[in-house]
């Protein structure tokens, strides 16, 4: 095994990315684990007494030393095939249909239905009550969900980790919701490359809920959203924050005329909404809703008359080329972006390093110490 000492055993100065990052995220999920010792032998054997099999990500990197199976004890091993059969479960579970779920995963239906079986065997469980086209998960389902996102996130991003080259320093996780990424994303990654070649970035776009439970998770290892909750493993930092402004498709337009004629509302979170209950005169009934701000934009630059509140360096070179117009008359909607980290993240200085970076870019606004 890559990484392994000639005599077969891990360093215990330095335990392989694959195991640290797999066991961190066993811990969390069965707290009986032991992981602060070192990886060794070529499966993980994790025992609980009385506590039923659970398949979890495919990594054979070891059994936990010191671990003695006790009597009548169920074991959860790592292997590869536990990987593939919890793809399956989450693909089914979100398709809800076994044929789409085997065109998804290019098998055949059979082999999803026989994967499916497995799974449940293995559990002793039903995941799924199947009725025709009707596929509901099962309370047990509902129960595994949660646990099947967070290994398959950790073996990707295990994955990744064993994955980069020596050169680099370190591998850092993250994801932004999607409204994000069109606004201030693109220049905060190209000078994260610039700048520090030495850290390679994995990037994705999630739903907020997925993105805190990734990284409580530890799948990943901060990320961007714009109402973070309060939870004491969180550590809230508020980075970056800019105008949303009302825009038309037609020059000169009044705030009232701007609502009244094809108003597009975009879900820019909650905070948005009551605020733009409470500054607006009159609520409009918005003819069109969307979830994404550059979305909206793409309507209205292609032959959608209308206006919409969009971000102000979304729509900035749009406004100054003329192609959508200002509504001047109505108040903008300051939108607040916050990273959100684990309080016992090890990769603290690095995460910190990335996101002073932030405070740097032409496309947001600083956010004032103590506001």
């Amino acid at each position: 095994m890559a990484g392994m000492p000639s005599d077969g055993k891990a360093s215990h100065s330095r335990q392989p990315m694959i195991g640290r990052v797999v066991i961190d995220m066993l811990r969390l999920l069965y707290p009986w684990v032991d992981a602060g010792r070192p990886v060794e032998r070529d499966m993980i054997t994790i025992s609980k007494p009385g506590f039923p099999p659970v398949p979890c990500s495919g990594y054979s990197g070891g059994s936990l030393p010191g671990r003695a199976e006790p009597a009548g004890s169920r074991l959860i091993r790592l292997t590869g095939m536990d990987v593939e059969l919890l793809k399956t479960f989450l693909e089914v579970q979100q398709t809800r249909h076994f044929g789409r779920a085997a065109e998804n995963l290019f098998i055949t239906q059979s082999a999803v239905s026989a994967r499916i079986r497995q799974l449940e065997d293995e559990l002793g469980v039903r995941l799924f009550m199947r009725d025709r086209n009707n596929i509901q998960l099962t309370t047990a389902g509902q129960k595994l969900l949660h646990h099947a996102e967070a290994i398959i996130a950790g073996w990707n991003r295990a994955r990744l980790d064993v994955a980069i080259s020596d050169d680099v320093g370190q591998h850092i996780a993250m994801a932004a919701v999607p409204n994000l990424w069109m606004i201030f994303m693109p220049e905060w990654l190209q000078r994260v490359q610039q700048q520090h070649a030495d850290i390679a970035v994995s990037a994705d776009d999630l739903s907020a809920e997925l993105i805190i439970r990734r990284v409580l998770d530890r799948a990943l290892d901060f990320g961007f959203v714009f109402e973070p909750p309060r939870l004491p493993e969180l550590e809230i930092v508020a980075v970056c924050e800019f105008p949303l402004i009302l825009v038309s498709s037609e020059k000169g337009s009044s705030l009232m005329e701007a609502l009244a004629r094809n108003y597009i509302y975009v879900d820019w979170g909650a905070d948005f909404s009551h605020q733009h209950a409470r500054l607006l005169p009159v609520p409009p009934t918005p003819a069109m809703r969307v979830g994404l701000g550059a979305g909206a934009m793409q309507l209205l630059l292609t032959g959608t008359r209308g206006s919409a509140y969009l971000a102000e360096p979304l729509v900035r070179s749009a406004v100054k080329n003329r192609k959508l117009f200002r509504v001047e008359d109505a108040p903008p909607v300051n939108r607040r972006v916050h990273a959100l980290y684990r309080q016992d993240t090890d990769r603290l200085p690095v995460i910190q390093q990335l996101l002073t970076m932030v405070d740097r870019l032409q496309s947001v606004s600083h956010v004032p110490e103590g506001s």
